[in-house]
């Protein structure tokens, strides 16, 4: 399955998709709350990811090979959060989230610049804020859970 980010010029797209994702992830915070357990884990994932990944992307405009190391590393741990999602009982929606996060946005955004080379601002502002809105809808979720 090749996935393909948007093109800045198909910003409407681009939106929809932002939109469906928050509204998913306040979705899955809400219907998986009412039984999923909260975890420190899960919420420092979260938080600390919202803070490196879009730090990660916007220096997508240098080679990507300068920045291959803290990539790949920031790929396992946004894989390593799914894992860990996935793996506590009623955390169905808010694992999917994580899931969307790695297979639909992180993963094909470092593709891309493993590809190009360098990504041009136009097309990391973007990506970057759907992102941090995805991860901002994953802490609400984890927040809202019973502790």
């Amino acid at each position: 399955m090749n996935i393909q980010l948007p093109s800045p010029n198909g910003s409407r797209w681009f939106y929809a998709l932002l939109l469906s994702i928050t509204l998913a992830g306040f979705g899955a915070g809400l219907s998986s709350c009412a039984s999923a357990q909260f975890s420190q884990t899960a919420l420092d994932n979260s938080v600390s990811l919202g803070k490196d990944l879009p730090v990660l992307m916007n220096k997508a405009t240098k080679a990507y090979s300068d920045n291959e190391t803290e990539a790949n590393a920031l790929l396992a741990k946004v894989n390593d959060a799914y894992t860990l999602a996935a793996s506590f009982k009623k955390n169905k929606d808010v694992a999917e989230q994580w899931r969307i996060l790695r297979d639909d946005l992180v993963q094909p955004f470092l593709t891309r610049w493993k590809e190009k080379g360098k990504l041009d601002k136009d097309f990391i502002r973007p990506a970057a804020e759907q992102v941090k809105s995805a991860l901002g809808a994953i802490e609400r979720a984890e927040k809202a859970k019973p502790k």
